[in-house]
């Protein structure tokens, strides 16, 4: 997180998923002390909310007529898909449009 805001000017929102490792002190600590750092909780279970649902389902509809033989085929296709994926903005993008975030964080 000290990584992130050194190079991020500005407030920082964090989507905050709430889990235990999240509550820690040293983040409560840094919350406490960065007056720009902001974390935005995320209801329990809100796949509506993550942009990452887009991502797989763009991976998905890449790989649905493969017929990979096993686990050692499947792993480089499914980095290949998502490396294409991640190198396109515009697929990004959308991931994110399509979500339901507020749009203050799209």
């Amino acid at each position: 997180m000290r990584e992130l805001l050194r190079h991020l000017r500005g407030h920082v929102f964090v989507l905050w998923d709430g889990g235990r490792p999240h509550k820690g002190r040293l983040i409560t600590d840094l919350v406490g002390r960065v007056r720009r750092l902001h974390l935005v909780p995320f209801p329990g279970y809100a796949p509506e909310l993550n942009p990452d649902e887009g991502i797989w389902k763009l991976a998905k509809q890449a790989l649905a007529n493969g017929c990979p033989s096993g686990i050692s085929e499947l792993l480089p296709s499914l980095r290949g898909v998502l490396d294409s994926i991640r190198k396109n903005p515009n697929n990004l993008r959308g991931c994110i449009n399509h979500s339901s975030l507020p749009p203050f964080l799209r």
